[in-house]
């Protein structure tokens, strides 16, 4: 799927609350060069991999989540309108 960078969070959230762990939410650059792994094992653990600019791992809750999105997405995405989404059920 493909999504506006401005909704980011709320898509995120949105495929979060109507899936059930264990997942994999896969955010990429529309050039495919950028990536965010989300890996939702449980709601209390939350495995965020950033592989683009930065290559960086994040364990975080759900609640923090979104926010630790919105910055991730600033840095790794500054110019870019579209992602794509894609979303794993493991």
């Amino acid at each position: 799927m493909i999504a506006p960078r401005n909704n980011l969070t709320r898509v995120v959230s949105g495929l979060i609350g109507r899936n059930k762990p264990p997942i994999e939410i896969k955010i990429l650059s529309f050039k495919k060069d950028r990536a965010v792994v989300i890996r939702l094992a449980s709601a209390e653990q939350v495995e965020v991999v950033e592989d683009g600019f930065d290559h960086r791992s994040f364990f975080c809750n759900e609640t923090d989540l979104p926010k630790l999105i919105r910055d991730i997405a600033d840095r790794e995405f500054p110019r870019s309108h579209q992602l794509k989404i894609s979303l794993k059920r493991n």
